[in-house]
């Protein structure tokens, strides 16, 4: 498995193609995020649109923006679609050498599922979104 990062010249050609997988992932955010929203960060370097890629076929899609987090240079995970929990477990390593290499200190992940502290190993819970209605 090889990580392609898509330049962001790059963009509309990969969007194609993932467009209906990630347009599920965006779908579980609660509305917070549109898909033109996620494909204009990608286009205009903002976010970086990852493609986890094994024998020519993507395997997993992530989005990943760099933010300060407690003060240390995090990769925050927006968006993954793609794979299972297990093919996400074993490039895990592979993930976090990019983040790394890339300047991050941490990985962050934020969503509506409790399956990423099955994904990432050694995670602590930062905070939690609430909502309430006003009616």
């Amino acid at each position: 498995m090889i990580i392609e990062c898509v330049p962001p010249m790059l963009v509309d050609k990969a969007w194609q193609h993932i467009s209906p997988h990630l347009d599920k992932a965006i779908a579980r955010n609660g509305g917070l995020t549109t898909h033109n929203q996620v494909w204009s960060r990608c286009m205009n370097g903002v976010s970086n649109l990852l493609l986890f890629v094994e024998d020519d076929e993507v395997k997993i899609t992530v989005v990943v923006t760099f933010e300060q987090v407690n003060g240390k240079t995090a990769a925050h995970v927006n968006f993954t679609c793609g794979g299972t929990i297990k093919l996400w477990q074993q490039n895990m390593p592979l993930f976090k050498q990019w983040a790394k290499q890339h300047g991050a200190e941490t990985v962050v992940v934020s969503g509506p599922a409790d399956v990423y502290s099955r994904i990432f190993e050694r995670t602590k819970k930062l905070f939690t979104t609430y909502e309430m209605e006003i009616g």
